[in-house]
């Protein structure tokens, strides 16, 4: 009895922890899209005002930043500064794989990067402005139209960690 009793519980709270892991992920995720324009918005005035060589103007990017997003600058930096003969559209994607394992972001993000890569460090100021005013723009409207729904996807995966747990108790009595 206790024994049924207790893998009951484990059951509905191992469904809701997930539900809740799956929540914070959305939350880490909006955070992280922010974290990264305003990041990007940083970049574009090391490059484009203050003239800044690429490596430092990443490095310094990467110390303004926050976590994975401050990791993947931090990273790109560390691989041009190694003056190991890769380009600086090499060294975005090798900071874009990077970055893959330590964010939030989806693949829709990671893909508006990865066009960055062909513009950085080989284009005239104004183009790599243009290029990351766009991006820019497009992570705006995506942060805005996530935003709308952010609320009821958190609602609907920590409830439905719950109700999930709950139904397979249900099943199994």
């Amino acid at each position: 009895m206790w024994v049924k009793a207790l893998g009951s519980i484990l059951i509905v709270l191992g469904c809701g922890v997930w539900g809740l892991l799956e929540a914070k992920k959305i939350r880490r995720r909006m955070k992280q899209i922010k974290e990264l324009r305003l990041a990007l918005n940083f970049l574009e005035k090391d490059i484009t005002l203050m003239y800044v060589p690429l490596a430092e103007a990443l490095d310094n990017t990467g110390d303004f930043c926050n976590g994975g997003i401050g990791y993947f600058f931090k990273r790109c930096a560390q691989f041009l500064q190694e003056k190991s003969g890769i380009t600086a559209g090499e060294a975005w994607r090798l900071g874009l794989t990077e970055l893959k394992k330590h964010s939030a972001l989806r693949e829709v993000e990671l893909h508006l990067l990865e066009g960055v890569a062909d513009q950085i460090g080989v284009s005239e100021v104004k183009e790599q402005q243009k290029c990351l005013d766009l991006v820019n723009e497009q992570l705006k409207m995506i942060e805005a139209q996530n935003y709308e729904n952010m609320e009821n996807q958190q609602k609907l995966w920590i409830y439905g960690g719950f109700v999930l747990g709950t139904v397979t108790v249900l099943l199994l009595i």
